[in-house]
């Protein structure tokens, strides 16, 4: 075996003297004054990567420096996780210095660095193993690289290979550890100055959303284009569109984050600028954006007021290595006379969460099927609606009259209740990020999420079951239309700067980043990218599901009176939440739902 040992296992070995390697950069390091010095390496369970952990916590312990656990990071080796860790973290923690054992990682670390501006303010030195040789070079983004020789390795391995083979039964095993060939000791840094930063910051109030923490991460990047600096407030799903009306008296904002849903709303209470010159202006088509996206989350009446900053529609993700387990697939089929697979309906879904749920099945290798953000109404309506669809259910007919009171709204509401069997019962307080996290901590084996809750689902930081999870559309195929746009505030004094912000935020080389830290975007060029592809395998299934989208709209009353969706989908949230609390049944739901929407509609 090369660069990897298997304990226990009698085997030729070859590596390099990584612990010496280690010791040396952080010794040379800490002699420039270093002192809050991170490792990066690739996945703990490689023997190579845990030598340099090791030489990294001997280091400390022999200078009686505190061993920090946050400065200390396993990951995949690709530049994709790499750079999200950095975006991550680095502003965060704040190191001095940094050592690499990939340039794979290296190069995900360089753009977050570069992007967060430390790089520039030359309070970072990158430090990273690499191939051939040993050597140092000198960049202009503050990056030394030092060089393996992997030939030298090959050869020595070849040679080990023939002798063993030409003497299969008196050959000796070795283990043959290899010193690195270090040509030049000196690491030189450039500088690059951060332009100046205007007085009055840009106000932002956006949704606590892995896109707004992107922004937060990669904002020293616009402010260094620009000179505008950022102040983002990040506001939860439940109180944002309360907040955005509130600012129309504090005049407190000057862009906010808003669901699509809300722009009739908005419009209507004159929050938003008219930006359909600026869309013009700045060629913001259809060959930027998705097909139609700009219209479906800008547009009113052929003017635009805002656009698209997120795409991430609804995704089913289950545990790959359960569904294919043989013993769980017998008991399954001899349960249910059906082979355990990806749900295609939501009738098969509910009997595969039912079969993933411990009280049910006492064999079940986790504790529930599935979770349901049912915390909110903005979280509980998204759950609720592709289930509706499904069944050929609706709230409104295409006349606008009232369809509550149908055999297929009750067949669809009764499916979306009985899953809540084989949910944690505090789904009923969740939000996404929390059935996120079950399905992350291993608690679930399914989860129907957003696209945009689920970029660390292979992040090994972050998430147990890495490597473990597959995903499919969601079942019935309709998942909410799962996007947010940016708009400019109507009271503000920076429209200028303002409108810099959402050419930044909609630049193709920006929102390729942003795709790494999130997982989605609203533009084109990310889905057709090979290499975010490979970090993101759903974008491909996103893209193609695209136009079975669908989007909830508000309605106009007998009188012409705008009537908000959010106000018609709290009334459903209501009454359904009711049912689900056991203080309504299903028939009186129903019925009751019919009346109120009907009253709401005609008043």
């Amino acid at each position: 075996f090369i660069d990897r040992r298997i304990e226990g296992l009698d085997s030729n070995f070859l590596s390099f003297n990584y612990y010496e390697t280690i010791s040396y950069l952080l010794d040379h390091l800490y002699m420039k004054g270093h002192r809050r010095i991170s490792l990066v390496t690739g996945p703990a369970s490689f023997s190579s990567e845990t030598e340099c952990i090791r030489a990294y916590n001997d280091f400390h312990e022999k200078k009686s420096l505190n061993i920090e656990e946050e400065l200390i990071h396993s990951i995949r080796n690709t530049k994709e996780d790499a750079f999200r860790l950095g975006a991550a973290y680095l502003q965060h923690q704040k190191p001095t210095a940094l050592i690499s054992t990939s340039q794979t990682i290296l190069s995900g670390l360089r753009q977050a660095a570069e992007l967060t501006g430390l790089i520039q303010d030359n309070e970072l030195e990158l430090i990273s193993f690499g191939q051939d040789i040993w050597s140092t070079r000198h960049t202009a983004s503050s990056i030394s690289s030092t060089m393996r020789p992997a030939h030298q390795l090959g050869r020595r391995a070849a040679r080990l290979l023939t002798e063993n083979l030409s003497s299969p039964l008196l050959f000796e095993k070795k283990q043959l550890i290899l010193n690195d060939k270090i040509n030049s000791r000196e690491i030189a840094f450039a500088n690059h100055k951060i332009g100046e930063a205007s007085d009055k910051p840009l106000r932002l109030l956006l949704l606590d959303s892995p896109n707004a923490r992107a922004v937060i991460k990669l904002q020293p990047n616009f402010t260094d284009k620009t000179g505008i600096r950022l102040e983002p407030e990040l506001c939860d799903h439940l109180t944002l569109l309360e907040q955005i009306m509130q600012d129309q008296k504090e005049k407190k904002y000057d862009i906010y984050m808003y669901d699509n849903p809300w722009l009739d709303l908005l419009v209507r209470e004159d929050c938003l600028q008219n930006l359909t010159e600026f869309v013009f202006t700045n060629k913001m088509n259809q060959q930027l954006f998705l097909f139609d996206l700009l219209e479906r989350v800008g547009s009113v009446r052929s003017s635009y007021f805002g656009v698209p900053f997120l795409y991430g529609p609804q995704l089913l993700l289950y545990r790959q290595d359960l569904f294919a387990d043989p013993q769980l697939q017998q008991q399954f089929e001899k349960q249910y006379l059906a082979k355990l697979a990806p749900p295609k309906t939501w009738s098969e879904f509910n009997a595969i969460a039912a079969f993933f749920t411990r009280s049910v099945n006492p064999a079940s290798p986790v504790e529930f099927g599935t979770s349901i953000a049912a915390g909110g109404q903005a979280t509980f309506i998204p759950e609720l609606m592709p289930r509706l669809w499904a069944y050929g259910a609706d709230i409104f007919d295409r006349s606008k009259q009232v369809t509550v009171d149908t055999p297929e709204f009750r067949r669809g509401l009764s499916s979306f209740c009985e899953i809540f069997n084989s949910c944690e019962p505090a789904v009923l307080n969740y939000n996404v990020e929390q059935t996120v996290a079950d399905f992350y901590n291993g608690k679930t084996a399914m989860l129907v999420g957003f696209a945009s809750f689920i970029a660390d689902i292979n992040n090994y930081g972050q998430s147990q079951i890495g490597g473990r999870v597959a995903y499919a559309n969601i079942p019935g195929h309709r998942s909410v239309l799962g996007s947010w746009g940016l708009g400019i505030a109507k009271n503000t004094k920076s429209s200028a700067q303002a409108q810099e912000f959402l050419k930044w935020a909609c630049d193709p080389t920006m929102s390729t980043y942003f795709a790494i830290l999130d997982g989605q975007s609203p533009l084109q060029n990310v889905y057709s990218n090979d290499e975010l592809v490979n970090h993101h395998p759903w974008l491909p299934l996103i893209y193609k599901t695209y136009d079975s989208n669908r989007k909830r709209s508000s309605i106009t009353s007998r009188n012409g009176r705008l009537i908000p969706i959010t106000q018609i989908e709290q009334v459903l949230y209501e009454k359904i939440k009711a049912q689900l609390t056991g203080r309504s049944n299903l028939e009186q739901t129903v019925k009751t739902l019919q009346l109120e929407i009907e009253k709401l509609k005609n008043n």
